[in-house]
């Protein structure tokens, strides 16, 4: 089951560009827990262990707790996975099962 924490600092981070052993940071957002957020994260998880050389930071933000939330960071969409780091952002939405679309969507693996 997908664990959800709360959080109360809005802006999203901000960083350089990555060196390849830097830990990636994602975030997930969703509404609740559901089975498309459970998914999606399970699905991120899978990707990232497969193709990234570290363990990635993710947090996942419940718009449910915090509505004010999605319109702040640009979510209209749920579940709605976004790479902060390396830059630049990148934006993927849906339970990430086309694995293609998601690695092409996040930039992840060879360019």
């Amino acid at each position: 089951m997908m664990m959800l924490r709360k959080r109360r600092d809005a802006p999203p981070p901000s960083g350089g560009g990555a060196a390849p052993a830097e830990r990636w940071r994602f975030r997930i957002y969703t509404v609740g827990v559901n089975p498309a957020a459970e998914t999606a994260l399970r699905n991120l998880r899978a990707i990232c262990s497969k193709h990234l050389e570290l363990e990635p930071t993710i947090e996942v933000v419940d718009l449910e707790q915090e509505p004010e939330l999605a319109l702040s960071h640009g979510i209209y969409a749920v579940p709605t996975v976004i790479r902060h780091h390396p830059l630049p952002l990148m934006k993927v939405i849906g339970d990430l099962s086309d694995r293609r679309r998601t690695l092409d969507g996040l930039a992840i693996g060879p360019r």
